[in-house]
């Protein structure tokens, strides 16, 4: 994943959100005030992706005026065959590994907890629950555009 977020930094000139908010690379000094006082995530801003403490599962480029189309667009057509490119909702444009989705998170937490999917209730309101909609046994779409909530049995 790290060589993939190279490219994808070098690609973009924006905020790049890293491994679920908590570290962030040289981004507009408000922006981590207004992870951790509103989104009440902990964050530290790095200098290079080379200091990442952890591993890295999940990058997301934040949009604040919500994602581009065309930005969007040029995305998935660089990166679909090497990373999950899915709208994450709220100007977030998440990448994750083939394969690393909510979906198969769920499916190991089911294998690990032992219950059926079939017996989960999920709600999703964006592009990156479809995966996890699709895997449980009942699925409700909150809010989302029609053809992502195609995934869900109830809207």
């Amino acid at each position: 994943m790290t060589d993939n977020i190279r490219v994808i930094a070098s690609d973009f000139d924006g905020t790049i959100l890293k491994d679920g908010a908590q570290h962030v690379d040289e981004v507009d000094p408000r922006f981590p005030v207004l992870l951790r006082e509103k989104v009440k995530n902990q964050v530290t801003v790095l200098e290079n992706f080379e200091e990442m403490p952890v591993p890295m599962i999940k990058i997301s480029i934040f949009f604040p005026q919500g994602i581009p189309a065309d930005k969007e667009a040029w995305f998935h057509e660089k990166y679909d065959q090497y990373l999950n490119v899915v709208d994450g909702g709220n100007g977030w444009l998440d990448f994750t590994n083939k394969g690393v989705d909510k979906g198969s998170a769920l499916k190991l937490l089911a294998a690990k907890e032992e219950f059926f999917l079939e017996e989960v209730l999920a709600f999703g309101d964006s592009e990156n629950d479809m995966a996890m909609l699709k895997k449980a046994g009942l699925s409700y779409a909150m809010n989302m555009e029609k053809n992502a909530a195609a995934d869900a049995d109830r809207e």
